[in-house]
C-alpha cells in the first residue's frame, strides 16, 4: 500500500485509499498510509485522524512516532511526548526513540529531563564499544544531545566532554566540530575553539551524510 505515498497530491492516491478504507475499515496499514499521504500534503487535521484510526486498529511504533512528528510540527509538544513514550513500547530500537524523546525535551527547554532521557537511551543501547558505522553515529548523536543538555544547564565542563566524545565518534562531521568550537569559546578557550573551527573548515558541508544512513534521524 505504501506505493500510494509516492503519488503526492494526485487525486488517484486519495481516491484509491478512500475506496480501500471503505472495503477494509479495520486495516491499520491503510489508515497509516492515508495519514502519511495527508501529512506529506500538510493536511494535518485529516492526517491526525488517520493516525489515530491506525493506532486504534493496531498500535505500532511507526504510527505513534509519526503522530508525534505531526504534533511537533504543530508545536503540541506535550502530546508529542506522550506519543513517543507510546512508540517506545513497540519499538525495535527503543534506544533511538529515547534519544528522540531527549531531543524533544531539549526543544521544550527541559534540559534536565532531556539529560535523564539520554542516559536512559545510553543504558539500553546495544552500541557500547561498537565501532561499526551505525553504532558510532548513534553514539555521536547521543553525546551531542547530552552536550546540548549540559550546555543548557550551564555545565560547560561536562558539555565539552560530551561534544569531544561526539567528534571522536564522527570526526567527519563538520557541524559537530563547530559545536565543539562554540563550547570551547564559551569556556574562554580561544586556541582550542580556533583549532576546532579549522578542523571544521577542512570538511565538506555534507561530510557526515556521506557515511550516515539516509533513514537515520538526527
Amino acid at each position: 500500500m505504501c506505493v500510494f505515498v509516492g503519488l503526492g497530491e494526485g487525486v488517484e492516491a486519495f481516491a484509491a485509499l478512500h475506496e480501500a478504507s471503505q472495503l477494509f475499515p479495520e486495516n491499520s496499514s491503510l489508515h497509516l498510509v492515508a495519514a502519511q499521504l495527508l501529512h506529506s500534503n500538510n493536511q494535518l487535521f485529516e492526517a491526525e485522524r488517520e493516525y489515530l484510526l491506525a493506532i486504534a486498529a493496531r498500535p505500532s511504533d511507526p504510527a505513534w512516532f509519526a503522530l508525534a512528528r505531526l504534533y511537533v510540527a504543530e508545536r503540541r509538544y506535550d502530546d508529542a511526548v506522550r506519543c513517543v513514550e507510546e512508540s517506545i513500547k513497540y519499538a525495535q530500537a527503543p534506544y533511538d526513540r529515547l534519544r528522540s524523546l531527549g531531543q524533544l525535551y531539549l526543544t521544550m527547554n527541559q534540559p534536565q529531563r532531556a539529560l535523564q532521557t539520554f542516559q536512559r537511551a545510553d543504558r539500553v543501547s546495544p552500541y557500547h564499544d561498537d565501532s561499526r558505522n551505525l553504532g558510532r553515529i548513534f553514539n555521536a548523536r547521543l553525546a551531542e544531545g547530552k552536550a546540548r543538555a549540559y550546555g543548557a544547564l550551564q555545565d560547560l565542563p561536562h558539555a565539552v566532554v560530551q561534544q569531544e566524545l561526539a567528534v571522536s565518534f564522527t570526526p567527519e562531521d563538520r557541524a559537530a566540530w563547530l559545536a565543539l568550537a562554540e563550547f570551547y569559546q564559551a569556556q574562554g578557550n580561544q586556541a582550542q575553539a580556533a583549532a576546532a573551527r579549522q578542523r571544521a573548515s577542512a570538511l565538506p558541508l555534507d561530510s557526515l551524510e556521506a557515511v550516515s544512513p539516509a533513514t537515520q534521524p538526527r
